[in-house]
């Protein structure tokens, strides 16, 4: 159910006399009605209250909406209820002794069924699926999506009408999510497993300060760092004497330090690789926007 604008605009600017201004809130108020009446397809009772909105109209205005509304509208068997409604009334207006438009027989029964099929088919609608799938956040969980709408799919009756099946799609997009998740798996993984001997001490307090953020945990402003700085210590079995004089609780007290620490790019790179691995992606979202800012503030400073 479509109808151009173009048309609209020179049937009632070149040939109805109308101003640019009217033609266009004349097509603004049909937009309204069809989109408001497109909602209700299935009730007629509903479809009668929009309608009757048309009677409030300026008669002139009214006649000229309900002749592009049923032209809109005619050839889409869903819109019956409006459609009948609109020809009685026009038929009712010209008073010929052959009524212009004839009433469309669709039954309820075929109604409901051709709403039912409209839905399925945006459902099934491929690239309605691929417009979901930039939703999810994760590759597990646009996987577990295209199986469950697939396997949706082959239980119904639903037949697709594009040169592809809709079942087929998924499960090609499937493979491609799992090749493509197995590539960045093999980016990031390393021949032995991450020891914590193998990172520094401002990784180390960055993998800390990012997983208590992802928590809710702000330190500094929820959470005392002296413990957390006596915990790193713990698990990497370095000496600790005084906590002030503790490199991790120097660090703690200014990260992620984006001012002053000339390595923090390259520790975040590191840091976020490993929050990849284990599908932490909120936190590679938040890495992520911290190396943006840190690239602005070098570009600034260099200024």
């Amino acid at each position: 159910m479509e109808f151009r604008k173009s048309d609209i605009y020179d049937n009632l600017v070149s040939g109805a006399s109308f101003s640019e201004y009217e033609a266009d809130k004349i097509y603004q108020t049909l937009s309204t009605f069809i989109s408001d009446l497109s909602l209700v397809r299935d009730s007629e009772k509903s479809t009668e209250r929009i309608l009757s909105i048309l009677e409030k109209l300026p008669d002139r205005e009214m006649r000229i909406v309900q002749h592009w509304l049923i032209k809109s509208i005619q050839e889409d068997n869903t819109f019956v209820y409006a459609y009948n409604d609109l020809a009685q009334t026009i038929n009712h207006q010209i008073k010929i002794s052959v009524a212009p438009y004839l009433l469309n027989t669709t039954s309820r029964d075929q109604l409901c069924k051709l709403l039912k099929e409209e839905k399925l088919e945006a459902k099934f609608d491929f690239e309605n699926v691929k417009n979901h799938l930039h939703t999810l956040l994760d590759t597990n969980s646009r996987i577990k999506y295209l199986i469950e709408i697939k396997t949706e799919y082959t239980q119904s009756d639903f037949e697709s009408k594009t040169s592809t099946q809709f079942d087929r799609q998924c499960e090609l997009e499937i493979i491609k999510l799992k090749e493509l998740a197995d590539i960045d798996a093999k980016q990031i993984q390393t021949n032995e497993k991450p020891q914590l001997s193998n990172y520094s001490n401002g990784q180390l307090v960055l993998i800390f300060y990012y997983f208590f953020k992802h928590n809710g945990l702000e330190l500094r402003v929820d959470i005392n760092i002296s413990p957390i700085a006596k915990f790193i210590h713990l698990i990497t079995g370095k000496e600790l004497s005084v906590i002030q004089n503790s490199d991790f609780y120097k660090k703690l007290q200014k990260a992620p330090n984006i001012k002053v620490d000339k390595e923090l790019i390259n520790d975040l790179e590191v840091v976020k690789a490993l929050f990849m691995r284990v599908q932490l992606d909120e936190i590679v979202k938040m890495i992520d926007n911290e190396i943006d800012v840190s690239r602005q503030e070098r570009k600034t400073r260099k200024k």
